[in-house]
């Protein structure tokens, strides 16, 4: 027992004895949580091997370096996973232990989550699950903030443990999700407040300027192509994309910073990020891609009158940045009648006119993404609506299940690309169901192909719109709460 005790105590643990002559001995044996046991998942890279805790283990993909789903901007990987950009890190290439795993035909990647950083951690090889003695490094090693400590595997061979967000920072990974699980299904609007969640943006620099943002929901991919493969067609730059051609239109030009005849200067690599609409992608060039970042702020009104601003976003360090409309530049861009364009730019830029006051209906607002139920929530404060916000269509069953038999709501607006229950799957479920069949519904969302208006009205969508219309949405809400705008 005494060598028990030297050896717990060198460490920092506690050996507690009690002796009761008939009734026996109780040993208490307290020791420092960096020496507990927990799971982990074992990794191999550049021929050593590494623990991943498995608390903070998301789940494992098998990669095709081909595929689509695989972005490489500037040197950064990203793989879209279930429509949202993932970043990459190659643990091989980022400790500087060999050559980058890319390179060994398909990927695996372990999708891990710390504090504020979700990404995939490349290696070479999954070895297997253990049960691991966490120990402490030693004192020059503490300053190492990519490992958390060691442990001794089966086998012998010491495994260093990764530290999740060490390794995040020291990569340089994007933040890009929050824990939208922790947020309230059922909160409610309070004088137009929204929750205050994590959203999304991807920051670029353009006329030399770095405060440039756009929700990153609304970026379909990420591409970087030669600048010698952008090509002029009369007054428009395209590129061969996809077997087509793909429209790049200039920001410059939108938002006033260059005259309509002059064009910005591209180096060899045009970074560009692609937009869908209505089953068509369209290109936004710009100089630089410089972050995907998770902000947990509010979009506030413009600070000049230019088209093509959402608003402005200020980050928790002060930093000012001006938020990209990107669906009002395609629509200005793309629109067929060029009379009513010029008749628009005659007319100048004029803020939109207040709209009409709603009786106090009820609203389910259906929606995930922090940023549209800021936008969204605002055109339905102003309107005078009673909103209930839920997060997914799973929360949205639920509370409408919570109100006994009678329909409380006056319609239901929802987004369609959502996790735990989509809106397709939430439009089925409600007319399905003996109380809440014949609620008005209204699918809100950037998911705007001919297929999908089709599938929507299968499931029983009412009316389909595309996000950030707000005429339109008004429009319809007014029609079917029965008065007029």
């Amino acid at each position: 027992m005494d060598v028990v005790r030297t050896n717990v105590e060198k460490v920092g643990g506690v050996i507690e004895l009690a002796s009761r002559p008939g009734k026996g001995t109780s040993i208490k044996l307290r020791i420092p949580l960096t020496l507990a046991i927990v799971p982990a998942m074992v990794v191999e890279s550049g021929g050593v091997a590494y623990a991943i805790p498995q608390i903070k283990l998301q789940e494992l993909l098998l990669i095709d370096p081909n595929s689509n789903a695989l972005e490489r901007l500037q040197g950064k990987a990203f793989y879209r996973l279930r429509g949202e950009l993932l970043p990459l890190v190659d643990l091989s290439a980022t400790l500087g232990r060999g050559d980058s795993a890319e390179a060994a035909g398909l990927l695996n990647v372990a999708v891990v989550k710390g504090e504020n950083a979700t990404y995939g951690i490349i290696v070479d090889r999954i070895r297997d699950t253990a049960d691991i003695v966490v120990k402490p490094l030693s004192s020059f090693l503490k300053d190492l903030k990519i490992y958390s400590g060691a442990t001794i595997l089966g086998n012998g061979q010491v495994a260093l443990i990764l530290d999740i967000q060490g390794l995040a920072e020291h990569a340089r990974a994007v933040r890009i999700r929050a824990d939208s699980e922790n947020a309230d299904a059922g909160a409610r609007t309070d004088e137009g407040k929204f929750n205050q969640d994590m959203g999304e943006y991807l920051v670029f620099r353009i006329a030399g300027e770095e405060s440039y943002a756009v929700p990153l929901s609304l970026v379909y991919r990420l591409e970087e192509l030669p600048a010698s493969a952008i090509q002029k067609s009369g007054k428009e730059l395209v590129t061969p994309y996809r077997d087509g051609l793909l429209p790049i239109l200039c920001l410059e030009h939108a938002l006033g910073l260059l005259p309509p005849t002059a064009w910005p200067d591209f180096d060899e690599r045009v970074p560009i990020f692609v937009v869908e609409k209505r089953g068509r992608y369209y290109g936004f060039a710009v100089e630089d891609i410089q972050d995907i970042v998770s902000l947990e702020s509010d979009v506030g009104a413009p600070l000049t009158d230019s088209p093509g601003v959402l608003g402005t976003l200020l980050s928790a360090e002060g930093e000012a940045r001006t938020v990209i409309d990107v669906i009002g530049i395609l629509e200005r861009s793309t629109r067929p009648d060029d009379a009513a364009a010029g008749a628009e730019k005659r007319r100048g830029r004029t803020e939109p006119a207040e709209p009409a006051k709603l009786r106090k209906a009820r609203v389910l607002f259906v929606e995930d993404t922090p940023f549209f139920v800021k936008q969204i929530g605002r055109i339905l404060y102003d309107l005078g609506l009673d909103v209930v916000h839920a997060p997914n269509g799973e929360e949205a069953l639920k509370i409408l299940d919570e109100r006994g038999e009678r329909t409380p709501f006056d319609v239901v607006l929802s987004d369609i690309e959502m996790p735990r229950m989509n809106g397709f799957a939430l439009a089925r479920a409600v007319r399905a169901h003996p109380t809440h069949a014949k609620l008005p519904m209204i699918a809100l969302t950037t998911r705007f192909r001919d297929a999908d208006l089709v599938t929507g009205r299968e499931a029983g969508f009412n009316v389909y719109l595309e996000k950030l219309k707000r005429d339109e949405l008004v429009t319809t809400l007014h029609k079917l709460l029965g008065e007029s705008p």
